[in-house]
């Protein structure tokens, strides 16, 4: 993804989410700030505001990406035979135990603007 718009560090609230590629974590601006007050080094990294991404498992997509997948292996109109037995109510079972063994994931993105680091 391309990301044309930038912003300045100092403009950002405290709690604005910013990372780095390849770090392992995200940082707050206000970490951000910090760290660089510390340590110029910091100062050089491309840092960008991250943005919270929640992924959940969908049963319905499973199946449907499952069934799609194995139409060339079948009989002509498996996929339609086998459409028609997804039911609700099976979806909604399968979707019980994905959500047990997965659950909510977390996670950030980089699709926040750049961040100019305007003051040391």
């Amino acid at each position: 993804m391309t990301q044309t718009a930038k912003v300045k560090l100092s403009q950002l609230t405290e709690d604005t989410q910013l990372s780095f590629e390849g770090a392992t974590c995200t940082y707050t601006a206000l970490q951000v700030r910090e760290l660089i007050s510390e340590d110029g080094e910091w100062a050089l990294y491309d840092w960008q505001v991250c943005c919270p991404r929640t992924w959940r498992p969908s049963a319905e997509t499973m199946i449907d990406n499952y069934i799609d997948q194995e139409r060339d292996e079948m009989y002509e109109e498996w996929d339609v035979d086998a459409a028609g037995k997804v039911t609700k109510e099976g979806i909604a079972e399968i979707q019980a135990v994905i959500e047990k063994m997965f659950g909510e994931y977390q996670y950030w993105m980089f699709d926040g603007p750049e961040v100019i680091i305007d003051s040391l």
